[in-house]
Formats: structure tokens, sequence, C-alpha cells
């Protein structure tokens, strides 16, 4: 069901149910391979600041690691959210409604093992949205 609904995401949703599907897997694919090689990325951190890092996928697919030190199991990750989740969006000294609501449509909140949260910053809410779905199939 829910590769059903992220076809229907990515291919926009007026193609047949084979269409989306070669959507949705070329789509997955180009994703991995991009992973495998390293995308830049942003965190937030402290629900203001962002930390440029690397982003790759073991060649197993199975770790997601951090600037490369900093493996981080796909096996051990709960929950993804668009936005900011948890302690981030409570409000913050300095921080206004429309800082916050544009954090919040920029953000992929991921939520791991132990109560552990990553939060990934995007320039565009599109290129959210593809690291989102994605990383929920995956």
């Amino acid at each position: 069901a829910a590769s059903a609904g992220a076809a229907a995401a990515v291919g926009g949703g007026g193609e047949s149910p084979e269409q989306q599907r070669r959507c949705l897997q070329a789509s997955m694919q180009a994703f991995t391979q991009a992973l495998v090689s390293g995308v830049s990325v942003s965190l937030l951190i402290d629900g203001r600041t962002r930390f440029p890092t690397e982003a790759r996928l073991d060649a197993e697919l199975s770790y997601l690691m951090l600037n490369a030190e900093h493996p981080i199991a796909l096996r051990s990750i709960q929950a993804v959210h668009s936005g900011v989740v948890d302690a981030a969006q409570s409000p913050r000294r300095g921080q206004s409604q429309h800082h916050r609501a544009l954090l919040n449509e920029l953000c992929v909140t991921v939520v791991l093992e132990g109560s552990l949260v990553l939060t990934f910053i995007f320039d565009e809410s599109r290129t959210r949205d593809y690291f989102e779905m994605c990383l929920k199939i995956l």
C-alpha cells in the first residue's frame, strides 16, 4: 500500500499502475545510486543551524553513513516524517513563526531506535518530498 501511494506521488497520478511502478522503480534506482556514490545534505542542529554533511549508503544498502564515520543501520529507522519533529518543534528564542513554518516545509525528520532523531533540511520542498519518499521505501 505504501509503495502504491508513493508511486502515485512520483508519477503524478495520471499513469497506469504499471507506469507508476516503473516510475517508482526508476526513482528508487536513481536515489540508491546517488546515495551509494554520496550526496551532500544538511542536518539541522539545535533547531536552527545547518550542518553540511555527506550521506552515503554502503554497498549492501544496509547502512546510511554520515561523513563516512557515523553508520546508521537502515533497520534502526523507526519513522520518517516531513517537517521538524520532537524537541526541535518547540518554539525557540529568536525564531519567528515564519521561520518555524519554513523549517517544517523543508525538513525531513528520521526517528531512530532509542528515540534518536536526525533532521535533514533541504532547499526545496520537492527535494524534501523525494528524499522522504525514497527513504521510507528503502
